[in-house]
């Protein structure tokens, strides 16, 4: 008769749990942390028809809520241990990326000299530091117009290091060369080199008008917006549609400077309001976005009690030359609420 296989002790139980726990939460770690987008489910929308595409949608938001409930509890112990896996495998955020560059002046030639280009020139022999992921992180925008908040301090910490190592400079210089992407084998274009002369621009303003910023706070005197500008060749419009409880089909009750059935076109064309719902090229919606939505929906329904239902979305329209039909490249930030009780 064979011995009896020997139960583990606490210490292994305890360790057992332990690392089974830690694995559940890495596996919902690696779950997506944001629910799919109505423009992502478009073409299953095609194919399969507007309830599955609707269920699949809402299944997607409530695993990402799930997902959040449960793992916030953790946030602080993943941030502060670096446990964390929060990043995307070989992401690609557009034709343009950035590459840093670092000169130095001399007290007797007062010219810029390169010291270092990332990929190109390493007089200072830095590469392997500077191309560290985690310290590229600090000073790469990744495509942002404004520098990372750390920036300031990374270039007074390389600058600090370059010259206590070479007592000849007296000056350093680091800027961020904008690159546009093109297809492989083909040159390299610097799309601008100007970060340098804008925050100098940026802080001579800033130093200047920060005597005034309460008085133009207190009075709402400020102009912090741009005159006719230009975000690229997609903007977005307002859609809001009903629904009766006879018929079960949305009807189309505004769209932005084509249909105004509900006469609210001037509240909604207004900027203030506008800012609050306009995504402004961005692909996820603006934080005031559901409350906007609650609130619009509230109004309506409470005005007209033959609604059951109320959707409003954002039609992404493709900008093509004057006089040519706009082209609704796709249907994003699909809302839609019902009075208490609607089936």
């Amino acid at each position: 008769m064979s011995d009896p296989i020997p139960s583990p002790g606490k210490l292994a139980s305890l360790r057992a749990i332990v690392v089974t726990f830690v694995l559940v939460l890495s596996v919902l770690q690696a779950l997506p942390g944001k629910a799919l987008k109505t423009a992502e489910l478009m073409p299953l929308r095609r194919a399969l028809g507007a309830e599955v595409s609707d269920a699949v949608r809402d299944t997607s938001r409530f695993l990402v809520h799930v997902r959040k409930q449960i793992l916030s509890p953790f946030d602080r112990l993943y941030d502060e241990l670096g446990m964390g896996q929060r990043w995307r495998l070989f992401t690609v955020r557009g034709r343009f990326t950035y590459r840093i560059v670092i000169e130095a002046m001399t007290e007797n030639d007062q010219q810029w000299q390169l010291l270092y280009r990332a990929h190109d020139v390493d007089v200072l022999g830095v590469s392997a530091e500077l191309t560290y992921r985690r310290l590229r992180g600090i000073f790469d925008p990744h495509n942002k117009e404004d520098a990372n908040a750390q920036y300031d301090a990374f270039v007074h910490w390389v600058s600090g290091r370059v010259l206590d190592a070479h007592p000849e400079y007296v000056g350093l210089r680091v800027s961020m060369e904008r690159l546009k992407l093109n297809a492989p084998g083909s040159p390299t274009e610097v799309a601008d080199a100007v970060r340098e002369t804008s925050r100098f621009l940026v802080g001579v303003r800033k130093q200047l008008l920060s005597p005034f910023d309460r008085i133009y706070d207190e009075l709402g005197m400020g102009q912090r917006w741009r005159l006719f500008t230009v975000r690229g060749r997609f903007t977005y419009r307002i859609v809001i549609e009903a629904m009766t409880e006879n018929d079960q089909q949305w009807q189309l009750l505004y769209r932005a400077h084509d249909v105004d059935v509900l006469g609210v076109s001037a509240e909604l064309t207004y900027r203030r309001l506008r800012g609050i719902f306009d995504p402004h090229n961005k692909e996820d919606a603006n934080a005031q976005y559901d409350a906007f939505v609650h609130w619009v929906s509230g109004r309506v329904l409470d005005a007209h009690p033959e609604y059951v239902g109320l959707r409003v979305s954002m039609e992404r329209l493709k900008l093509n030359s004057p006089n040519s039909p706009t082209e609704v490249a796709s249907v994003e930030h699909m809302n839609e609420v019902f009075r208490p009780g609607t089936p």
